[in-house]
């Protein structure tokens, strides 16, 4: 990764997932990025709720911040709290995520940020600018109406949310690009820049582009991405594995339909009228393990992937 941003120093005082990430994606970027935890109530993420429900959430915490250097204060003294604000104090950004009640008990209020007489930027983080109440990943991706197609193809009577918290992932990148911003804003002013970056207006900003009122107006549920022709999609394999089949191009279904000896024209790759393709092609993947499919596309390229 280019280190365009070495040199910089930002704090990280958030916790669990979108600040992490946002921290974590600076520091890819050549940051030099401190997470601070308070030493009572350390991040949910590694301990606490999250921790013990859910192992997965430890593994996230070390993945998300194994590249930064992590410095313990208790919020509770006031010695640690002026160790916390010197660290704050000699940075370029801080990523903030501790409540506006715990920034001015650690005295990090706007006029000490403005009394530093520097170029520094603050990134608040917030549920929604317009909405009151709580959200979590899965509210800001239902209000984009895009969790509609994938209820849409599973009329379960419990459906299971997609795996990754692709709203939480949006949220850290939006907190990421904002930092970089106000510390170019920050550093053209030499002065203090505070920002704050929403959950549900970011999430809507990355995804209602993919299903704008335009496209919803036509009433189509099934797109290319989601299932609508047989070049793209998952089929399942005679051991239980899957293959991962993206021949969009005429010269990769050429490369796909030679290899497997399928007599299916091009034009009918993007067949949606019914299912009969589809069907065509599992009948042939079904047939097939996995090893034997990776022999008779060994050095081929179609856009194929073996799961």
């Amino acid at each position: 990764m280019s280190k365009i941003l070495e040199g910089l120093t930002i704090i990280d005082l958030s916790h669990r997932l979108p600040g992490p990430l946002a921290g974590h994606l600076l520091s890819t970027l050549g940051a030099k990025v401190i997470k601070v935890e308070d030493k009572k109530f350390s991040d949910p993420f590694k301990e606490g709720l999250f921790g013990e429900m859910d192992k997965s959430f430890s593994y996230w915490y070390q993945s998300l911040n194994d590249s930064k250097e992590l410095e313990v204060f208790d919020y509770s003294s006031e010695s640690d709290q002026e160790k916390l604000r010197e660290l704050v104090g000699s940075c370029d950004g801080i990523i903030m995520g501790v409540p506006s009640k715990i920034q001015d008990k650690l005295g990090l209020t706007q006029s000490f940020f403005k009394g530093l007489k520097k170029s520094v930027s603050v990134i608040q983080m917030k549920a929604s600018k317009n909405e009151e109440g709580a959200l979590h990943d899965l509210n800001a991706l239902a209000k984009t109406g895009l969790l509609d197609m994938h209820i849409e193809d599973h009329q379960e009577d419990i459906l299971y949310p997609p795996f990754l918290p692709i709203s939480g992932i949006i949220f850290g990148h939006r907190i990421a690009m904002e930092m970089i911003g106000s510390i170019l804003k920050a550093t053209k002013s030499q002065s203090f820049v505070e920002n704050t970056c929403y959950l549900l207006e970011a999430t809507k900003d990355s995804l209602s582009p993919f299903y704008s009122d335009q496209l919803r107006s036509t009433g189509e549920t099934k797109f290319l991405h989601n299932g609508k022709f047989p070049c793209y999609a998952l089929y399942r394999l005679k051991d239980g594995h899957y293959a991962a089949l993206a021949a969009v191009e005429e010269k990769f279904w050429h490369a796909f339909t030679n290899a497997l000896d399928l007599k299916i024209e091009p034009s009918k790759r993007f067949h949606s009228t019914d299912n009969s393709i589809f069907e065509l092609i599992s009948s042939r993947l079904k047939a097939l393990s996995s090893n034997e499919l990776e022999k008779l596309t060994a050095n081929k390229e179609m856009c194929l992937n073996i799961l």
